[in-house]
């Protein structure tokens, strides 16, 4: 005989616990969100940290905080149903199922998310969560809870949602709203240019072949992620261009003195270095005759073309991959 009071439960600090152990710090957190707004096939995500203010666009089931981050994209949004069985349900991620059958989202996107991590990651940037979702041409869903909620009750099922139906002026996508923040300062400083640096490897380099932009206002200034792109460009110590017409691929390359530092700094310092690598570009020159002085701040550049062939295929890699083949 069945007896429904006997059933298993879960206490909710176990969650709170789990997001604690499995997202490191509030930047990985943030990271996480962005990449689900790229799972969700969206165009771009708009990324708004405001550290003391309050969020007044939308009317909220938790309006007195201070601080927010408002996450928002353009991607398909989640349903009532899918915000029940698969948001709201933790551990399960539709995204893990992709990931183990080697599929891709619906836009063709290989997903970047780790495995529904980014609900988890909420509770690491504020105390309080509220989402507006809808998909296509469809009503929209509210819900909000507060983390704090989760340290109160004795049992998962016992924490408070609140949720509402909403008309969308969006066709389709999402607006995270995290209110409270735990840690203000995480956005100031080194850790905002780490962070910059972290979301501008998660986007492409080349404006105008960009499936994905990623746009980031802090306290009110909008930051400018392609200037931070193209700065960590500039510290690269070796670049490579590739162009594939049907039959034959082109490789263009260029790198800079300090690819060849090696394990004896002295030795760079008193061989290389001291000449600005005149007398090694001699040698090289005469073993690579591809090679060419660069300009810049660049030491050498090479350009190789290849057959399409697998046979060339192979002899491409080490090229690339060994900086004693330039």
């Amino acid at each position: 005989m069945i007896n429904q009071k006997y059933h298993f439960d879960i206490t909710p600090h176990i969650v709170k616990q789990l997001g604690e152990q499995l997202v490191s710090d509030e930047i990985t957190a943030l990271l996480e969100l962005i990449k689900n707004s790229f799972d969700a096939d969206a165009t771009y995500v708009s990324i708004e940290i405001n550290t003391t203010g309050q969020y007044t666009k939308e009317k909220l089931f938790y309006p007195n905080h201070r601080g927010f981050i408002v996450v928002e994209d353009d991607g398909f949004g989640m349903s009532e149903n899918t915000i029940m069985k698969s948001w709201l349900l933790i551990s399960y991620s539709q995204k893990r199922e992709l990931k183990e059958a080697k599929k891709k989202t619906p836009g063709g996107r290989t997903p970047l998310g780790d495995k529904g991590l980014g609900r988890l990651s909420t509770q690491r940037l504020a105390d309080i969560c509220e989402i507006f979702t809808n998909e296509e041409k469809e009503s929209g869903t509210h819900i909000a809870f507060n983390w704090k909620d989760f340290e109160k009750e004795d049992a998962l099922s016992e924490v408070r949602i609140q949720a509402e139906h909403f008309s969308s002026q969006k066709i389709k996508g999402t607006t995270l709203i995290l209110a409270n923040l735990n840690h203000s300062e995480v956005w100031d400083g080194k850790n905002l240019e780490n962070f910059k640096g972290q979301v501008s490897q998660i986007i492409s380099p080349y404006k105008e072949n960009r499936p994905f932009d990623v746009y980031l206002k802090i306290n009110g200034i909008n930051i400018n992620l392609d200037k931070s792109n193209d700065e960590l460009r500039d510290l690269a110590i070796s670049r490579f261009k590739f162009n594939f017409d049907g039959s034959s691929i082109t490789i263009q390359g260029k790198t800079k003195l300090s690819k060849f530092i090696g394990n004896n700094q002295e030795d760079f310092k008193n061989f290389l270095e001291i000449d600005n690598g005149r007398k090694f570009y001699d040698y090289l020159s005469k073993k690579q005759p591809d090679i060419e002085k660069s300009d810049n701040s660049f030491f050498i550049k090479f350009e190789k073309k290849f057959d399409f062939k697998v046979s060339s295929i192979n002899s491409i890699y080490p090229l690339v991959s060994d900086s004693r083949t330039l």
